[in-house]
């Protein structure tokens, strides 16, 4: 058994780190969806939307068979999930099928996300769990450091063939199904023997502390949302002002270059995100949504700049790159907080409903930019997330309270 978990805590921070999203798909998805398969940015919008409506019907039956078949076991069907949307992603030609494949995608992560809680299973188990944070930003690095480096080849891989980088995707997600099967979570071995366990017939309710536990859900939810449909349309953004300048080609590489900087952001504020906790603990929260306000109001005013071509790619580069900082570590703090907050038969159910408010808030925001972008143009989108971005930081401060109490 310690065989196991010692080949477990080495092997999951790559895990993670690989598995964390379709890292080729991540960089050229708007290049991809609009350019390749032809669709417009309402239609990019609404694939997320509608992935994420349709996730939460599923959210707690899924939740019921996680807590039968165990943590490992449902990484590993999370894996093979997103091979399979990978897949169809790739080669899928009609409309429906890529709402399929976003739909399998989301549901693939429900599944992954028992990989936090297998980490800090078998942290506790080894009276490691202060190791939680500095382990998740190892695999936070790592997926960084690899988008980075693609972002930075994507462009000569796509000049070589459009399909290229789909692919490569593929045989990544290949190679963490195989990861997988190697994982092994110290409960899943205590349970078998009746030591300690989590009840299926459990009720899918919050713990005692309401109040805190729905201001922290809501500004998840919330500032995740914005994150997922703002990164997603300031990229759209940015590749519409390039495309008044510049070739198919040319913008593809550009982009890559835009992506690779951001990359880089992304690793740069795993180490950031460390010191600002170690010396502003809790209040680091409120500092990543400022963070997020500000990257909609320079990818705003960069737009604007049609006379200086230059300066309005870099002040937008910078605006979008500010969205790719906060992303990881709005996360891990959050599953940080959650798993310090609550006890371990609370965990699973805690960390399914910061998946389930993840796509509450994603579905409210990209329902709404949804609408925005049927009638109005991109910039105005851009906009109204800079507003959503106001209200996370008056759900940050209100966070920041209800921790003090506790």
């Amino acid at each position: 058994m310690n065989t196991k978990l010692e080949r477990t805590n080495k092997l999951l921070p790559w895990y993670l780190g690989l598995s964390d999203d379709l890292i080729f798909f991540a960089i050229i998805n708007t290049i991809w969806l609009v350019e390749i398969k032809n669709f417009n940015p309402f239609q990019v919008t609404l694939l997320t939307t509608i992935s994420s409506m349709f996730c939460i019907v599923l959210q707690i039956p899924l939740l019921r068979i996680i807590k039968k078949i165990g943590n490992a076991k449902s990484i590993q069907i999370g894996s093979f999930i997103l091979l399979l949307s990978s897949i169809l992603l790739t080669f899928s030609e009609r409309y429906i099928w890529f709402i399929i494949a976003m739909i399998l995608y989301e549901l693939s992560f429900i599944f992954k996300n028992m990989g936090d809680i297998l980490l800090k299973n078998n942290l506790n188990y080894l009276n490691h769990s202060s190791e939680f944070l500095f382990a998740k930003t190892k695999a936070n690095t790592i997926y960084a450091v690899l988008t980075a480096i693609i972002a930075l080849l994507s462009g000569y891989i796509f000049h070589l063939n459009s399909y290229l980088p789909m692919i490569l995707g593929i045989s990544v997600c290949i190679l963490t199904f195989m990861m997988s099967l190697f994982l092994f979570d110290i409960t899943d071995k205590r349970n078998s023997k009746g030591e300690i366990g989590f009840s299926t017939k459990q009720k899918f309710q919050l713990p005692d502390s309401k109040r805190f536990s729905l201001i922290m859900l809501f500004l998840y939810g919330l500032f995740y949302g914005i994150v997922v449909v703002g990164q997603r349309n300031g990229q759209l953004l940015i590749q519409f002002n390039l495309k008044e300048f510049l070739d198919l080609e040319t913008v593809a590489t550009v982009m890559g270059i835009i992506i690779f900087i951001s990359r880089i952001c992304r690793i740069s504020s795993n180490f950031v995100f460390l010191k600002l906790y170690q010396k502003y603990h809790d209040k680091v929260i409120t500092i990543l949504s400022f963070e997020l306000l500000f990257s909609f109001l320079f990818l705003l005013l960069g737009s604007y700049l049609n006379g200086l071509f230059w300066l309005k790619v870099v002040i937008m580069t910078f605006g979008f790159s500010l969205i790719l900082e906060v992303r990881a570590p709005i996360k891990t703090y959050m599953q940080n907080l959650t798993l310090n907050s609550f006890t371990e038969d609370h965990h699973q159910n805690m960390i399914t409903y910061l998946g389930f408010f993840r796509k509450i808030g994603t579905i409210l925001c990209g329902g709404l930019i949804s609408c925005v972008l049927s009638r109005f143009s991109i910039n105005i989108a851009i906009f109204v997330l800079l507003l959503g971005g106001i209200i996370t930081i008056v759900l940050s401060f209100l966070l920041e309270i209800e921790i003090k109490k506790r």
